[in-house]
């Protein structure tokens, strides 16, 4: 599967987006559970395990920098799902940035999702920064 990437302007600080997506049990209303591993969080070298519907994840960050980018993966179902992902912050204007978030599933399961249901991924990524849109400019709003 090549990557799905979506950007989106969302009118909020990069900070407030942090702070959003660094509280890890906000990100998918899929995570029924979220237990930090190392790291406390988003931070470089950290991860969590992700307790979804039918399976459980270990998700690892990567060159991240604060209120700027971080890259995350991991894998599922024994290594037969493998996935990497992106995020990054560019700031517009004092309260405006813009996210970019890219996802990409690879591994014999992950190839074989992308095959019987092609849009799981592409409609993950567009509800995913769609979520985040919506709920930072909420906070941003509320800050203000």
């Amino acid at each position: 599967m090549a990557p799905c990437t979506r950007v989106v302007d969302i009118e909020a600080t990069p900070e407030t987006i942090w702070t959003y997506l660094a509280n890890l049990e906000q990100w998918d209303p899929d995570m029924k559970a979220v237990q930090d591993i190392q790291g406390g969080g988003m931070a470089n070298g950290g991860s969590f395990l992700a307790q979804l519907e039918a399976l459980s994840t270990r998700i690892h960050f990567r060159d991240v920098q604060v209120n700027r980018e971080a890259k995350w993966g991991g894998s599922a179902a024994g290594g037969c799902i493998i996935f990497d992902a992106f995020f990054k912050l560019d700031p517009l204007s004092e309260c405006q940035t813009r996210f970019t978030y890219e996802f990409q599933m690879r591994g014999c399961l992950g190839s074989l999702i992308d095959c019987l249901k092609p849009r799981a991924a592409i409609d993950g990524v567009e509800q995913g920064a769609a979520n985040i849109k919506s709920r930072t400019e909420e906070l941003q709003r509320a800050a203000m």
